[in-house]
């Protein structure tokens, strides 16, 4: 065991802090970035059946796929959180912050018309996540929570309606 630490795992950690210094963490942002927005339209175009009910029922029943439902959903809440951090944090002028809001609605209707409840459920835990980071008062915080909690117990029928209409499929589920 003693051999296995010393001569596999320490030359590794040295390896990996000796490069973390040399990573351009914001190139690979950008990266990361272009090939989600890249991989979800070569999945819409190659595989335009990630849209389709009977597909959505026959890939659950039949087990993992490559360019499944789950991951095209996964694909673009990866898209729309980038996006949003473009928005915030990197973009300058008008037109790029144009475009990064126009990617953050496009991977939200496809995640959304993907039909899968895992990606919206993550983008609502990450988005709850980063507020209550950023929030100053935690009181006046989860005021605003259950505040949004009893709006959308409210409203949960117009909800449904305008779901309906993106993803007939998920408002089944």
């Amino acid at each position: 065991i003693l051999m296995f630490i010393f001569l596999i795992n320490f030359p590794l950690v040295f390896s990996l802090h000796g490069s973390l210094m040399h990573i351009n963490f914001d190139k690979v942002l950008k990266y990361v970035y272009y090939l989600s927005i890249f991989t979800t339209l070569f999945i819409i175009f190659t595989n335009p059946s990630v849209f389709s009910i009977s597909n959505m029922i026959e890939e659950r029943v039949s087990g993992s796929v490559a360019f499944s439902t789950i991951s095209f959903g996964h694909f673009c809440s990866t898209i729309s959180l980038l996006a949003i951090n473009n928005f915030i944090y990197r973009d300058k002028n008008k037109l790029q912050l144009l475009t990064s809001f126009l990617i953050f609605l496009f991977g939200m209707f496809c995640m959304i018309k993907s039909g899968s409840r895992g990606p919206i459920f993550s983008m609502i835990f990450i988005g709850t996540f980063v507020y209550l980071i950023k929030s100053k008062n935690i009181v006046s915080f989860f005021k605003k929570i259950i505040l949004v909690s009893i709006s959308i117990f409210l409203l949960i029928n117009l909800f449904l309606i305008v779901l309906k209409n993106i993803s007939p499929y998920l408002e089944q589920r």
